[in-house]
């Protein structure tokens, strides 16, 4: 550990003589110091004045620095406190849901125009939703008066659910659904109630982040498998849990909320034999259902598995508005009952003024899919247009749907320097490490195409200026310890969180 009131100044003022921007200079030599350990978890940095008058450079430049290391988790700035390092030696602090939701674009600009936040997905709110707060007030007064609750869910919108899984190839009866407070909130209680408190946790690298802080919350015992997109993936996933007890998978197979990839039918069957004959169970998040850029081609996997061995997750968040907290689980009675003895104990049942806002808004739930979708492949289609013209060696696979890239940097690009670096440019992109549990995909991106199509196209101009500088860095990949492609390292370890 270096003595920072000394060592550091020394360091940052050695690199500081080199050529390139001072905030840059200073952010990447402090995220080489902690991940190579001279800086520890814990330890709290000099304060921005201190610092800055130390090494005679503007506090503008430290401030910035500093809000480039918050950006990616590894700095936590305490008002009144100081700054902390988050880290452990070696490793960005783990991820958390809320980094990527907590208000990023409103935290301290490091750009003069503001932060254009790019590692977001989730659309904005419906035009709608003010007509559909008004139109279901005196539903909501009568409801209010009767002072009864389902915590199970409203039965109209019960039946919505059950209606729009039949329609997709999965006949389902009402009593099969339980309304949860958000799609999260029935991810939470579907694997809480599948998984033995022995049994691994089979997940895709990369998945979806709030599934990964259920598991550290839970020290559940992971193991990662690379993407399920083809057969052979799905083989080699089969070997790997071969002699696990009771494995509980965590899948998206309709469509993958980071990369966007939908898994054909036959890739589908594959996965529930994979499931049946390792003894397992699965959660499948079908919470971009609705979000194809072509017509669905395969029931959900529920469709090919026996029903008790499978939990189906959805909800509104995508297709209406996260902020109305609206979600379903899909399983057989007799899990539905286990689920709502749960609820009951969380929360006693989701809110009915959400609940019948959605329910009102669902009536056009096909209009308004294929207005979300329209808009989501147009703006597809800029960000690739703009990727291919001004970053063309970066590299992806053509999503399905949903409303993210998953976009490959050339070989020995770190994603985190290159992220804390775009902040400095005024834009904020997720890095490929968030979305796994063993550490991989440290040359990923997710690239979010949510925001307007001004800021939207800003933002790549932005992330285009910044890549420019950081493709001229002879020593780019310096700030990153080279990586041994060890089993452990492509697979994921045993190890619990």
């Amino acid at each position: 550990m270096m003595d920072l009131s000394a060592a550091l100044t020394a360091e940052l003022s050695t690199r500081l003589r080199q050529d390139g921007e001072r905030h840059r200079i200073v952010s990447d030599t402090l995220l080489e110091l902690i991940r190579d350990g001279r800086i520890a978890a814990g330890q709290r940095l000099p304060a921005e004045r201190r610092l800055a008058t130390a090494l005679g450079v503007s506090r503008t430049t430290v401030v910035r620095a500093y809000a480039s290391l918050e950006a990616i988790a590894v700095l936590d700035r305490r008002v009144g406190s100081g700054s902390y390092v988050t880290s452990t030696p070696g490793a960005a602090r783990l991820p958390r849901m809320m980094d990527l939701t907590d208000g990023t674009a409103d935290r301290e600009p490091a750009h003069s125009q503001g932060l254009i936040n790019l590692s977001i997905s989730t659309p904005a709110v419906l035009g709608e939703m003010r007509d559909a707060i008004r139109s279901t007030a005196d539903e909501v007064f009568a409801r209010a008066m009767l002072a009864t609750q389902h915590t199970e869910g409203e039965p109209e919108l019960r039946a919505w659910v059950a209606a729009w899984y039949t329609r997709r190839g999965l006949p389902t009866d009402p009593a099969q659904v339980l309304i949860t407070a958000g799609a999260q909130q029935g991810l939470a209680m579907s694997t809480q109630l599948l998984r033995r408190r022995t049994a691994p946790f089979v997940v895709e690298a990369p998945t979806y982040l709030g599934l990964l802080d259920l598991a550290r919350m839970r020290r559940a015992r992971l193991l990662s498998v690379p993407a399920l997109t083809d057969p052979r993936r799905i083989a080699a996933a089969a070997e790997h849990v071969a002699g696990q007890t009771q494995p509980l998978f965590y899948v998206m197979t309709t469509c993958h909320t980071v990369t966007g990839h939908s898994m054909p039918a036959a890739d589908r069957e594959l996965l529930a034999r994979l499931v049946h004959d390792s003894g397992g169970l699965v959660v499948d998040d079908d919470i971009l259902a609705d979000q194809l850029f072509e017509p669905e081609t395969a029931p959900p996997l529920a469709a090919f598995l026996d029903e008790r061995r499978v939990i189906t997750v959805g909800g509104t968040s995508k297709l209406l508005w996260d902020g109305l907290r609206v979600g379903w689980l899909r399983a057989p009675q007799s899990l539905i009952q286990s689920l709502v003895r749960m609820k009951s104990a969380y929360d006693l049942g989701t809110s009915v003024i959400s609940q019948l806002v959605a329910l009102d808004l669902l009536q056009r739930a096909d209009e308004i899919a294929a207005r979300r979708v329209d808009e989501a492949r147009t703006k597809l289609e800029l960000t690739t247009s703009l990727l291919r013209e001004r970053m063309p060696e970066w590299r992806w696979q053509q999503p399905h749907g949903g409303r993210s890239l998953w976009v490959e940097l050339p070989t020995g690009s770190d994603a985190a320097r290159f992220a804390a670096q775009a902040v400095g440019g005024g834009v904020a992109v997720a890095t490929g490490e968030t979305f796994t549990g063993n550490g991989s995909h440290h040359d990923h991106l997710r690239l979010g195409f949510v925001q307007p199509t001004s800021a939207l196209t800003e933002g790549l101009a932005r992330l285009a200026a910044t890549w420019a500088g950081y493709g001229n860095d002879a020593d780019r990949s310096a700030t990153r310890p080279a990586r041994r492609r060890t089993p452990s390292a492509i697979w994921g370890s045993d190890a619990a969180l």
